[in-house]
């Protein structure tokens, strides 16, 4: 039988399923490029302390007390960027401190002990002798800020005491307590300095009156 009068061959189909593992072994063989990672930190230096300086600082003070614990989550969201965004944190910004009837409620371990140097103190209520004592102690043990930074032109807010003459005694109160540490002197020999002391304030001027 010659070749011409052969019967044709019957062509085999593909089945679905063979098509479709070749399609999946093409895209194996060449995978899509991955769209690369969005990271801070591999942003050039300038553009990050732009970002940092837009989520960190504020235009008026920022005020601490006992509850104002937790710094800005930037800042918690890793070692590096803590470290690069830190500094602008502390020294950009303006912090205050509300004291009512002389009570430093801010407690040892804020991170606003930390930051270097006092922030601004506006006081509000009485002048009351035993937080004040209370608080020159914490002072004079190295835990609490004291009163020197006392803001003179900038009003914190309504019904908030501006500076007067019975602030600036308070403020002598911890003059006297950084001689005494200046000497290492025990803090029952300071109390008992500034108890004569504010004595002494009441007898100069009668119209003083500690609660």
């Amino acid at each position: 039988m010659e070749a011409q009068d052969k019967p044709p061959q019957k062509r085999k189909k593909r089945s679905g399923k063979n098509r479709r593992k070749k399609c999946k072994s093409a895209e194996q063989e060449d995978p899509l490029p991955l769209p690369p990672k969005a990271s801070l930190l591999g942003l050039p230096g300038e553009l990050q302390n732009k970002i940092f300086r837009f989520v960190l600082l504020e235009p008026d003070r920022i005020y601490v007390d006992a509850s104002h614990h937790d710094q800005p989550s930037l800042l918690r969201t890793c070692r590096k960027i803590q470290e690069e965004a830190l500094p602008i944190f502390y020294k950009e910004n303006k912090f205050a401190a509300l004291v009512v009837d002389l009570y430093y409620s801010v407690p040892r371990h804020h991170w606003i002990n930390s930051v270097g140097g006092s922030p601004a103190m506006y006081h509000l209520g009485t002048l009351n002798w035993c937080n004040l004592l209370a608080w020159v102690k914490r002072y004079y043990e190295c835990e609490a800020p004291g009163m020197d930074n006392f803001d003179f032109t900038s009003s914190p807010g309504p019904g908030i005491l501006h500076r007067d003459d019975r602030h600036m005694v308070v403020s002598r109160v911890f003059r006297i307590a950084d001689v005494f540490l200046k000497y290492k002197v025990a803090w029952e020999a300071v109390e008992e300095a500034l108890e004569e002391f504010r004595v002494a304030v009441a007898y100069k001027d009668s119209s003083w009156s500690w609660t």
